[in-house]
């Protein structure tokens, strides 16, 4: 005949010996005990919610900064990339500007010279300094 492994025998021992206090006795507990007891389970309790409460805040500061980290950096690009715009199209405003007036300016001669000559020769006789109604300006004299 075979012998049972050891396991084997460990276990139909347990099962037939149960697993009883050993001599151990339960410790004598008073109902203040118990409640002191009770009341340090309940502050941990408490304190563990309170915990996990700023583990969940701390959770949300960081997502919102990181957020922002990812959202800053874009906005920063953007508003280099339209200084950029800005200053690469201010010289060519410029000169736009200026070529824009040279046009004006020949159409401002253009008036001023029929102005002018309108002024100059009312009545088909041309106006001279020669004319007994007309002097030389006077220039004020050195000092």
């Amino acid at each position: 005949m075979k012998r049972a492994p050891p396991i084997v025998l460990a276990v139909v021992w347990v099962a037939i010996a149960g697993c009883g206090d050993g001599g151990r006795s339960e410790p004598g507990l008073t109902s203040d005990q118990t409640d002191q007891f009770l009341s340090v389970q309940q502050s941990l309790t408490n304190e563990q919610a309170t915990l996990s409460r700023g583990r969940y805040e701390l959770e949300q500061d960081r997502r919102t900064w990181d957020a922002r980290e990812r959202r800053d950096p874009i906005v920063a690009n953007s508003i280099y990339a339209t200084g950029m715009l800005i200053a690469c199209v201010l010289p060519l405003a410029i000169v736009m500007l200026l070529l824009w007036n040279n046009r004006n300016v020949e159409h401002r001669l253009e008036l001023s010279d029929a102005v002018l000559t309108e002024y100059l020769f009312v009545n088909d006789a041309p106006r001279r300094m020669e004319e007994k109604n007309c002097d030389a300006p006077k220039l004020p004299a050195p000092k």
